[in-house]
């Protein structure tokens, strides 16, 4: 490591390069900071947004916040699992009839293919009969 550190002192245009760099990845990290911190506000901002148009009165301290949150995040999961549930029971029922049809149809198509088996085994010797002929 020490070699790599001395042949940077050694030349200025490595030290102004490798500022270069560092400059750059900083600026980079800070970038995605500010992103981040932006995004956090809007998102609270619309929080807050909501809590005032349902009526709900908007907490000012932190415990206030966090009850809050966490009382709208046990509505919504709860919510979700009803929803789910009831997804989950529509679906088993539509599937439930798909298979139901489906299985009429190749049971059909069974019963068909066996029913015409027979009457074309006896139409067989006729059409050999007359094809003889």
């Amino acid at each position: 490591m020490e070699p790599i550190i001395d042949s940077l002192m050694a030349e200025p245009l490595y030290v102004v390069i490798a500022v270069l760099i560092a400059g750059c990845i900083v600026y980079a990290i800070i970038k995605k900071v500010i992103k981040l911190a932006l995004f956090l506000l809007i998102v609270f901002g619309a929080y807050l947004g909501y809590l005032g148009m349902n009526g709900r009165e908007i907490p000012l301290d932190g415990d206030g916040i966090k009850d809050a949150v966490l009382q709208d995040v046990e509505k919504a999961g709860e919510k979700i699992k009803k929803k789910s549930s009831s997804a989950i029971q529509s679906i088993k029922k539509e599937a439930g009839e798909k298979i139901k049809k489906e299985a009429k149809e190749i049971i059909n198509n069974e019963v068909d293919q066996k029913l015409s088996a027979p009457k074309e085994a006896a139409e067989a010797p006729e059409k050999k009969e007359d094809a003889q002929n």
